[in-house]
Protein backbone atom coordinates (compact mmCIF):
# COMPACT_ATOMS: atom_id res chain seq x y z
CA UNK A 1 0.00 0.00 0.00
CA UNK A 2 3.09 2.53 0.20
CA UNK A 3 4.66 2.19 -3.49
CA UNK A 4 8.25 4.33 -3.59
CA UNK A 5 7.69 4.13 -7.85
CA UNK A 6 6.76 7.84 -8.69
CA UNK A 7 5.08 8.71 -12.30
CA UNK A 8 4.41 11.75 -13.54
CA UNK A 9 1.50 13.91 -15.62
CA UNK A 10 2.20 16.51 -18.15
CA UNK A 11 0.61 19.04 -20.32
CA UNK A 12 0.20 17.08 -24.01
CA UNK A 13 0.29 20.53 -25.61
CA UNK A 14 -1.87 23.67 -25.08
CA UNK A 15 -5.00 22.97 -25.95
CA UNK A 16 -7.00 22.31 -23.48
CA UNK A 17 -8.87 19.84 -24.67
CA UNK A 18 -5.98 17.22 -25.21
CA UNK A 19 -5.53 14.67 -22.68
CA UNK A 20 -2.88 14.83 -20.78
CA UNK A 21 -0.09 13.04 -20.70
CA UNK A 22 0.23 10.46 -17.82
CA UNK A 23 3.20 7.74 -16.95
CA UNK A 24 2.23 5.85 -14.25
CA UNK A 25 6.33 4.86 -13.50
CA UNK A 26 4.99 1.50 -12.13
CA UNK A 27 7.70 -0.87 -10.31
CA UNK A 28 10.51 1.89 -11.23
CA UNK A 29 11.70 1.41 -7.95
CA UNK A 30 13.54 -1.85 -7.41
CA UNK A 31 11.53 -2.34 -3.67
CA UNK A 32 8.44 -1.86 -4.86
CA UNK A 33 9.11 -5.33 -7.20
CA UNK A 34 11.07 -7.14 -4.14
CA UNK A 35 7.44 -6.06 -2.00
CA UNK A 36 5.54 -7.76 -5.10
CA UNK A 37 7.50 -10.70 -5.55
CA UNK A 38 7.52 -11.87 -1.71
CA UNK A 39 3.95 -11.71 -1.89
CA UNK A 40 3.27 -13.65 -4.90
CA UNK A 41 5.50 -16.22 -3.40
CA UNK A 42 3.23 -16.30 -0.29
CA UNK A 43 0.32 -16.43 -2.32
CA UNK A 44 1.70 -18.72 -4.57
CA UNK A 45 2.69 -21.56 -1.49
CA UNK A 46 -0.87 -20.72 -0.72
CA UNK A 47 -2.55 -21.88 -4.12
CA UNK A 48 -0.43 -25.06 -4.54
CA UNK A 49 -0.60 -26.39 -1.44
CA UNK A 50 -2.58 -29.66 -1.44
CA UNK A 51 -5.55 -28.24 0.44
CA UNK A 52 -5.90 -25.18 -2.43
CA UNK A 53 -5.54 -28.15 -5.04
CA UNK A 54 -8.20 -30.02 -4.26
CA UNK A 55 -10.65 -27.09 -3.97
CA UNK A 56 -9.85 -25.64 -7.16
CA UNK A 57 -11.55 -26.77 -10.45
CA UNK A 58 -9.12 -25.13 -13.11
CA UNK A 59 -5.59 -24.32 -12.33
CA UNK A 60 -4.93 -20.79 -11.82
CA UNK A 61 -2.80 -17.84 -13.83
CA UNK A 62 -0.26 -18.77 -14.02
CA UNK A 63 -0.77 -22.24 -14.71
CA UNK A 64 2.42 -23.42 -13.32
CA UNK A 65 4.80 -22.99 -9.94
CA UNK A 66 7.27 -19.89 -11.00
CA UNK A 67 10.92 -20.88 -8.97
CA UNK A 68 13.39 -18.02 -9.78
CA UNK A 69 13.47 -14.43 -8.91
CA UNK A 70 13.42 -14.08 -13.22
CA UNK A 71 10.31 -15.91 -13.77
CA UNK A 72 8.44 -14.21 -11.21
CA UNK A 73 9.44 -10.49 -11.74
CA UNK A 74 8.95 -11.28 -15.46
CA UNK A 75 5.43 -12.45 -14.67
CA UNK A 76 4.44 -9.35 -12.39
CA UNK A 77 5.94 -6.79 -15.06
CA UNK A 78 3.52 -8.48 -17.23
CA UNK A 79 0.63 -8.50 -14.62
CA UNK A 80 0.69 -5.95 -12.77
CA UNK A 81 -1.32 -2.87 -12.86
CA UNK A 82 -2.65 -0.28 -10.97
CA UNK A 83 -5.74 -0.01 -8.85
CA UNK A 84 -6.97 2.90 -10.35
CA UNK A 85 -6.70 5.97 -7.49
CA UNK A 86 -3.95 7.85 -8.48
CA UNK A 87 -3.01 10.64 -5.82
CA UNK A 88 -0.33 13.53 -5.76
CA UNK A 89 -0.43 15.39 -9.31
CA UNK A 90 -1.03 18.68 -7.18
CA UNK A 91 1.01 17.59 -3.88
CA UNK A 92 0.05 19.91 -0.56
CA UNK A 93 3.45 20.72 0.75
CA UNK A 94 6.29 23.59 1.21
CA UNK A 95 8.87 22.22 -1.06
CA UNK A 96 9.69 23.03 -5.02
CA UNK A 97 7.22 20.01 -5.83
CA UNK A 98 4.32 21.33 -4.00
CA UNK A 99 1.74 22.69 -5.85
CA UNK A 100 -1.00 23.47 -3.20
CA UNK A 101 -0.34 24.80 0.72
CA UNK A 102 -1.59 23.18 3.57
CA UNK A 103 -4.83 25.08 3.41
CA UNK A 104 -4.99 24.08 -0.35
CA UNK A 105 -4.60 27.48 -2.62
CA UNK A 106 -2.51 26.61 -5.45
CA UNK A 107 0.87 28.67 -4.81
CA UNK A 108 1.45 31.50 -7.25
CA UNK A 109 -2.35 31.98 -7.80
CA UNK A 110 -5.04 34.20 -5.64
CA UNK A 111 -8.49 32.52 -4.79
CA UNK A 112 -7.85 29.09 -6.59
CA UNK A 113 -8.26 26.20 -4.17
CA UNK A 114 -7.52 22.07 -5.28
CA UNK A 115 -9.49 19.58 -2.91
CA UNK A 116 -9.32 16.27 -4.10
CA UNK A 117 -6.63 12.88 -4.44
CA UNK A 118 -4.55 14.90 -6.17
CA UNK A 119 -3.53 16.81 -3.00
CA UNK A 120 -2.21 14.02 -1.11
CA UNK A 121 1.42 14.18 -1.04
CA UNK A 122 1.55 10.00 -0.83
CA UNK A 123 -0.89 6.74 -1.37
CA UNK A 124 -3.23 6.75 1.90
CA UNK A 125 -3.42 2.98 3.49
CA UNK A 126 -7.02 2.57 1.66
CA UNK A 127 -9.55 3.42 -0.54
CA UNK A 128 -9.18 7.40 -1.05
CA UNK A 129 -13.29 7.81 -1.22
CA UNK A 130 -13.30 8.27 2.75
CA UNK A 131 -9.52 10.56 2.54
CA UNK A 132 -11.04 12.67 -0.56
CA UNK A 133 -14.59 13.06 1.84
CA UNK A 134 -12.71 14.62 4.42
CA UNK A 135 -10.42 16.72 2.52
CA UNK A 136 -13.85 18.33 0.85
CA UNK A 137 -15.19 18.93 4.28
CA UNK A 138 -11.80 20.30 5.52
CA UNK A 139 -11.52 22.44 2.01
CA UNK A 140 -15.28 23.78 2.77
CA UNK A 141 -14.40 24.60 6.56
CA UNK A 142 -11.21 26.57 5.27
CA UNK A 143 -12.91 28.52 2.43
CA UNK A 144 -15.66 29.43 5.37
CA UNK A 145 -13.37 30.71 7.65
CA UNK A 146 -11.31 32.31 5.07
CA UNK A 147 -14.77 34.07 3.87
CA UNK A 148 -15.71 35.05 7.51
CA UNK A 149 -12.13 36.71 7.92
CA UNK A 150 -11.55 38.93 5.09
CA UNK A 151 -15.05 40.44 6.11
CA UNK A 152 -13.10 41.41 9.09
CA UNK A 153 -9.62 41.56 7.86
CA UNK A 154 -7.27 41.47 5.12
CA UNK A 155 -7.48 38.37 3.22
CA UNK A 156 -4.93 35.81 3.77
CA UNK A 157 -4.26 35.88 -0.05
Amino acid sequence: MGPKSRGWVALHDSNPESDPKIDLNLLSHPDDLKTLRNAFRVVQEILHSDRMKAMMKRPLYPDRYLETDEEIDAYIRAEANHAYHPVGTCKMGTDEMAVVDNRLRVHGLANIRVADASIMPSVVNGNTNATCIMIGEKAADMIRHDNMSSKNSIAEY
